[in-house]
């Protein structure tokens, strides 16, 4: 069953590692919205099921996380927050895979 991850980054505040987390939420959003146009029509679309929400330790351990999602064909999500000179400070990507071994639940 594919579940939607949220990764986001632990060097952060809890209160941003929230906030971060709902931004690449919603560029999940955007990004599907903008391929296409009608809501849930697409096999890979997130309807509100299951939600996890991981941390990662830093923005490059993130990069790489990154990479190997893409290496496999994972699309990904990300936000780079504006406040932070556009650092990534999370992603989600929409997966049946368990990629994120030893990672900790958000507020962990």
């Amino acid at each position: 069953m594919k579940k939607l991850y949220v990764v986001t980054r632990s060097d952060l505040p809890i209160g941003d590692q929230a906030t971060q987390s709902g931004h690449a939420i919603a560029q999940y959003f955007v990004d599907h919205k903008m391929k296409d146009d009608v809501w849930g029509s697409d096999d890979d679309m997130w309807l509100n099921e299951t939600l996890v929400i991981l941390t990662i330790d830093d923005r490059e351990r993130l990069k790489m996380l990154v990479a190997k999602l893409l290496s496999r064909d994972i699309p990904v999500y990300s936000f780079e927050e504006p406040d932070l000179n556009d650092e990534l400070t999370a992603i989600a990507c929409y997966t049946d895979g368990n990629y994120f071994d030893g990672l900790k639940k958000l507020g962990e």
